[in-house]
């Protein structure tokens, strides 16, 4: 049985018209009111029910047997669901909203692969002149005329340095 929530979980689910109730409502009923109400997009349901659902669900094992697992709902929050299981064996559920850090991770893959698929030459390098990307342009040019560019180790004056000597550019 449910023994205690908090305040956002309690009103959060008042928003879609739900009550849990501490003492009364399980943790299977609980999740049951999420999946019958259809107010999850994706999460492992085969685990919890058995019920099979598109997932882009990700699960890590920890030492005593906690859970990791992502929950997106259907307003777009996305929460990240820590189970785990005290010495009285209690189990403990902590959720913490990953929603903003999870569309900032979209938007820099998007960043990255219009970066990579540039029509031209794209080589970012850092405070101390190494290199933190080249896109698939840059990196092919430059392997065309024997140098390789990786990223954290290259620095701009050694690709400078090798174009010069080997008369690619002019010094």
């Amino acid at each position: 049985k449910l023994l205690m929530t908090n305040k956002f979980v309690e009103e959060r689910m008042k928003e879609f018209g739900l009550k849990i109730v501490p003492g009364e409502t399980t943790g299977n009923e609980y999740r049951q009111i999420l999946l019958n109400n259809d107010l999850i997009k994706s999460i492992n349901a085969e685990q919890i029910t058995g019920r099979k659902m598109p997932s882009s669900y990700k699960i890590e094992r920890n030492e005593g047997a906690n859970e990791l697992r992502e929950i997106e709902f259907i307003k777009g929050e996305i929460v990240l669901i820590d189970d785990g299981l005290l010495a009285d064996g209690t189990k403990i559920q902590i959720g913490t909203d990953i929603t903003e850090r999870k569309n900032k991770e979209k938007n820099l893959l998007r960043l990255e692969e219009a970066i990579e698929e540039a029509p031209l030459r794209m080589a970012l390098f850092d405070e101390n002149n190494r290199l933190v990307l080249a896109n698939r342009d840059a990196r092919e040019r430059m392997a065309e005329v024997g140098f390789n560019m990786i990223p954290g180790i290259t620095t701009d004056a050694e690709r400078k340095k090798y174009l010069a000597e080997n008369g690619i550019v002019k010094k």
